[in-house]
């Protein structure tokens, strides 16, 4: 954390009018043990900052919250699960990936509690949040993708299809607590898996109009 706050500090000092942020990362079979991601929990952005001199500016990723939430959860209740997926022979991912999507499954009416209680330690943290990443997302189905590994399946969904699960009540709910400036950017970070140019082009309109709507009833 010292040297990634200190090299921080020296490209705050030459990016002139460029604004430099870090994103929130995830926690998942894949990053954890020797892997570990860095900046996951807000606990990890708060110790950057006690080595930093100069301010720091996260993005937040909401999908990324949701699989960490999640994972945390299902570590915290199932400790002999936390295994590093390299590790794991196939029969053991096997068992790994059948507790873990029966957990996301049962847990899913429970989300705006796991995953408010991650907003809410990020809006506490106090940290300029100048860009938002937003997708639709389905916990039912992060494990990892046969064809491509990553992204998970359930992971960069269009906004509104079927199997969206993302919670936008509780997003327009936090979008105001979490923004520290007068304003901030929401990104949408869909893949339409198979799609031609021009489906893609079109799935990110219908999936604008449908962010536009939800958060104006949020």
């Amino acid at each position: 954390m010292k040297l990634l706050a200190g090299r921080l500090d020296k490209l705050n000092k030459i990016s002139g009018k460029i604004r430099i942020s870090l994103e929130t990362d995830v926690l998942f079979f894949n990053l954890i043990g020797a892997k570990r991601a860095l900046l996951a929990l807000p606990e990890n952005f708060k110790l950057l900052t006690s080595f930093m001199k100069s301010p720091l500016l996260m993005t937040l990723d909401f999908e990324h919250i949701w699989i960490t939430s999640f994972f945390a959860g299902f570590i915290k209740e199932l400790p002999e699960f936390y295994k590093e997926f390299d590790l794991m022979g196939d029969s053991e991912k096997e068992l790994v990936k059948k507790s873990w999507l029966s957990y996301t499954k049962e847990k899913l009416n429970e989300a705006d509690r796991i995953v408010g209680e991650s907003l809410k330690r990020y809006s506490e943290t106090k940290i300029p949040i100048i860009n938002f990443h937003i997708n639709g997302t389905n916990p039912e189905k992060y494990w990892f993708d046969e064809k491509t590994f990553l992204p998970l399946e359930g992971e960069h969904l269009c906004l509104g299809e079927p199997d969206d699960k993302l919670d936008y009540g509780l997003i327009g709910e936090y979008l105001p607590r979490l923004t520290q400036e007068d304003s901030a950017n929401l990104v949408m970070e869909i893949w339409p898996r198979g799609a031609s140019d021009r489906e893609y082009f079109e799935k990110s309109l219908e999936s604008a109009g449908y962010l536009e709507k939800k958060l104006c009833q949020a």
